[in-house]
């Protein structure tokens, strides 16, 4: 009734619902107006590395450590953000990007981004930015 038998959440399920939030007011920022051109951005090595790294950094704040658990979250995520046909092949793609220099740029900026927004306690939109024209 009030929640009180409610079971409460894994750190790791909060870590990765707020990972999904703080990526789709992001994205939600675009005013991409052509699907494909949309798809494009999304998908490109520097924006999978920035959701990989906000991800990651956050999963590892909320004492995600097991790779395997790691994983299984990173790809829930992808899926709620990019639909059951894509998700898992983006985390793919993602995991052998792991040393390319422009998936790297992008990692690095999602995980620093993270720890801003830790910081001072407002969003950052770096991944929002390459989807708004000025």
């Amino acid at each position: 009734m009030f929640g009180l038998f409610k079971k409460k959440k894994r750190k790791s399920e909060v870590a990765a619902e707020t990972a999904v939030g703080l990526l789709q007011v992001q994205i939600s920022l675009g005013d991409v107006e052509d699907n494909h051109e949309f798809n494009e951005r999304m998908t490109d090595r520097y924006s999978r590395g920035y959701i990989f790294g906000l991800c990651d950094a956050l999963l590892q704040s909320a004492g995600v450590n097991d790779e395997v658990e790691a994983k299984a979250l990173l790809t829930v995520i992808h899926i709620k953000l990019f639909g059951e046909e894509y998700g898992a092949n983006i985390v793919g793609q993602s995991l052998r990007d792991q040393k390319d220099s422009l998936f790297g740029k992008g990692l690095m900026r999602g995980g620093q981004e993270l720890v801003e927004f830790f910081k001072i306690k407002t969003p950052r939109y770096g991944l929002g930015k390459l989807f708004v024209r000025w």
